[in-house]
């Protein structure tokens, strides 16, 4: 008898050709689920490797479900093995997350062997996402920004009792706006952030400009809170 069988490999009841085909359904859906991530992406957070990810993550699980088999004994083993495992990479955005869950649910319809049920979900849920991206649903109109302005006493009060010169300049080009945080940055420096709602976006540059001329202010920052960055 061969030690290798074609139509078997290894101990597992599971044909070659079958194996190939069930990574091949893995791979060519997860790379349409990866082109989606593609096109629907927003922001700055976009990573090359979370594009490759989303396809190894499908085929590993396949191979995964592939080797467990029916094998209650294998499930135990592989889950024993693979919890010695830490993943330490930050993923701040939750479609990311969705997305490579969505990669592993490929895998597992896959490595079970239910195309049917890959096929058809994959493309359904593909065509919904591109959908919900194109028609821009849930979003809403940009008039949020992070405003951070860095300077010394900030808080000192203008002409009118009670109320800091920027913030005069700053309730004339705003819906409303609230501080997030107020750091100090030693030697009479601040570094205060708000919840900024314009008025009219484009009157950015003039709010700007008006901070920038205050002796108090040496820099004033504006950025698009719909990215959801981290300001450093």
């Amino acid at each position: 008898m061969n030690t290798f069988d074609l139509q078997h490999t290894g101990f597992l009841n599971i044909a070659a050709q079958d194996i190939l085909l069930r990574l091949f359904f893995a791979f060519i859906l997860s790379a349409a689920v990866s082109q989606t991530y593609r096109m629907t992406h927003k922001g700055f957070s976009y990573s090359y490797h979370m594009v490759i990810g989303i396809i190894m993550s499908s085929l590993i699980v396949t191979m995964v479900l592939m080797v467990i088999d029916n094998s209650i004994a294998r499930a135990f083993g592989l889950v024993g093995a693979l919890s010695i495992i830490r993943f330490r990479t930050p993923i701040k955005d939750v479609k990311d997350i969705l997305f490579l869950f969505f990669a592993i649910a490929i895998g597992i319809a896959c490595g079970a062997g239910a195309f049917k049920i890959a096929v058809i979900s994959t493309l359904t849920t593909v065509c919904i996402a591109y959908i919900l991206f194109q028609i821009k649903f849930g979003q809403k109109k940009q008039d949020e920004f992070l405003l951070k302005i860095i300077g010394r006493d900030i808080d000192k009060v203008s002409a009118n009792p009670g109320k800091a010169a920027h913030e005069e300049i700053l309730e004339n080009y705003s819906k409303e706006f609230r501080v997030i945080e107020v750091s100090s940055l030693g030697e009479d420096r601040m570094e205060i952030i708000y919840d900024y709602k314009f008025t009219d976006a484009s009157s950015i540059p003039k709010l700007i400009a008006e901070l920038n001329a205050l002796p108090n202010i040496d820099k004033v920052f504006v950025l698009s809170a719909k990215h959801n960055l981290d300001i450093q």
